[in-house]
């Protein structure tokens, strides 16, 4: 059954007759969009959390399972009042599309949206805490469509707290401006980015291990890139001629650098470092160690 909404005063109507609707659809002229059903209520039972489900104003958090595992949930919008989502929330509502986060969110709690493989794009609030594999395995691909393309803090020490989660969908011509690779990824293919001259920015995820041969050759606008503490690896000609560059935090994880990957990254000025990594930055570097400002961590 299909119910095309036409007007505002459409949206009322019997709440548990409107649960059983399978398909919701909204016309270009409605000004709530997906939000049509806004005076359309759950009840708290997870029976009812079909379709596409609004959460009343006054509601502060949505309790840890909440809605695990509800696998006929599609849409839900959240009330301004929200300030935590907690663990394992809508784990496993792998039908669930979208989900409007208010501006009040604070956190969203560990695995609170594990395998909501079918989530079309995900926008945030600025500083809300984001737990572990709180969003891993949202798509079966590692990678989804720039959607959002927005300027992101220049700290990257807490790279998800920002506005917008942008992931990339492994296509080079979205390799644009501000990308995240998805949690999950435990390596970066040879020649993955290669020649993407319009990428500026890339936040790793904490699974990433290895960076491949010429990942990132020839990216010339690239100016930040985080390095996870869990990356192990920088294969040969990695960052090779990636001449916006500046600065380099390197993880106490590493343990290789292949051959001439940071060659040619005429503007890099400023490494961060560990101290047992010492012997390996500087048998790269040779030469150019003495002319680098270093940052060593303990």
């Amino acid at each position: 059954m299909n119910i095309e909404i036409i007007a505002d005063n459409a949206r009322k109507g019997d709440y548990y007759a409107i649960m059983q609707l399978k398909n919701i659809s909204t016309n270009e002229y409605n000004s709530y969009a997906d939000r049509v059903l806004e005076n359309i209520y759950y009840d708290g039972n997870k029976n009812h959390a079909v379709g596409i489900i609004v959460l009343r104003e006054g509601i502060k958090e949505i309790q840890p399972d909440e809605f695990k595992n509800c696998t006929k949930l599609e849409k839900i919008i959240l009330p301004d009042s929200l300030i935590s989502i907690g663990d394992n929330a809508f784990e496993g509502c792998f039908r669930l599309e979208k989900v409007f986060f208010p501006d009040n969110l604070k956190s969203i709690g560990q695995r609170a949206f594990f395998g909501c493989k079918s989530l079309e794009k995900i926008i945030l609030p600025d500083n809300v805490s984001i737990g572990k594999d709180a969003f891993a395995g949202c798509n079966q691909n590692f990678f989804q469509p720039v959607q959002v393309p927005q300027q992101i803090q220049q700290n990257i020490s807490q790279p998800v707290q920002q506005k917008n989660i942008v992931y990339y969908d492994g296509n080079k011509k979205n390799a644009v401006g501000t990308i995240y690779l998805r949690e999950g990824i435990t390596e970066i293919e040879d020649n993955e980015f290669r020649d993407c001259k319009k990428l500026e920015k890339v936040i790793l995820p904490e699974s990433l291990t290895s960076i491949g041969r010429s990942s990132f050759e020839y990216c010339t606008n690239l100016k930040l890139i985080n390095f996870p503490e869990s990356l192990t690896s920088i294969c040969d000609f990695a960052f090779y001629n990636c001449t916006s560059l500046k600065e380099i935090k390197f993880p106490k994880s590493l343990t290789s650098i292949g051959f001439l990957a940071f060659d040619y990254c005429t503007n890099l000025e400023k490494i961060t470092y560990y101290k047992t990594t010492e012997n390996i930055l500087k048998n790269y570097f040779g030469w150019k160690w003495s002319k680098l400002q270093k940052t060593v961590i303990y």
